[in-house]
């Protein structure tokens, strides 16, 4: 679990960061799949997307001016070598994942 991954840009960043990933399966809306890979491949990680999208969203309008302003800022935080504002310790993806649990 990554209790810190509160938007893509900082989900992307703590995934190669703090988790090591290297390669991965992003499943999204596929009206912000494009943010997603961008930023994996921004961050190293050798990137895959599935366009998780069941049905047709009312006011997709509003999403997708949304999303426009959010790969803006996505592109200009990536350029700049913007930081997760979450850090924390390494965590092994590799090893025991209930280090990241909420209850042990």
């Amino acid at each position: 679990l990554d209790h810190a991954g509160f938007d893509t840009y900082d989900s992307m960043y703590r995934a190669a960061h703090i988790f090591g990933i290297t390669s991965a399966i992003v499943v999204t809306q596929e009206y912000h799949l494009p943010r997603a890979l961008f930023l994996g491949d921004r961050f190293g990680i050798d990137v895959q997307g599935v366009a998780a999208d069941r049905q047709t969203y009312v006011g997709i309008v509003r999403y997708q001016v949304r999303e426009t302003l959010a790969d803006t800022k996505a592109v200009i935080e990536s350029l700049l070598g913007v930081s997760s504002r979450y850090g924390g310790p390494f965590i092994d993806s590799t090893g025991n994942g209930q280090v990241t649990w909420d209850e042990q």
